[in-house]
């Protein structure tokens, strides 16, 4: 049994071992989301597909956090990266250090999934944070 907690409409696993983040495009108008969908929203037509998304970005805008959460060490950076399919993800930057000025808007970014920190009943909690691409 898979003790993982993880977002299984978003987060895939390949039987390689390889882990990406999915979201779907309608083949007709090219609409894309993050989340599943069967019917497009935006043309009414039943033509989504699975799409893989790219494992880099571009920092869209960040924040620094100071209210404690659950496996984060205060200050933290809270940040949106968009990917190169235009979809944006929230998420938290490891690998640097939480200050102003540190990153920039338009920074390239890694998309990497991985643990984020232990669940109460001993298992993983599986995410995705961000780091910079180029240090």
């Amino acid at each position: 049994m898979d003790n993982r907690t993880y977002n299984r409409t978003l987060i895939h696993f390949s039987e390689e071992g390889e882990s990406y983040i999915k979201g779907c495009r309608c083949k007709k108008c090219g609409y894309q989301a993050l989340s599943k969908k069967v019917i497009c929203p935006f043309c009414l037509e039943e033509t989504m597909e699975s799409i893989r998304l790219g494992d880099t970005g571009e920092l869209e805008h960040y924040s620094i956090g100071y209210v404690p959460l659950p496996g984060l060490a205060v200050p933290y950076i809270d940040a949106a990266v968009k990917t190169p399919e235009l979809l944006t993800l929230n998420g938290f930057v490891r690998g640097c250090e939480a200050k102003e000025g540190v990153l920039k808007e338009g920074q390239a970014m890694k998309i990497v999934i991985g643990k984020l920190r232990d669940n109460w009943l001993g298992g993983e909690i599986i995410g995705w944070w961000f780091e910079l691409l180029d240090k």
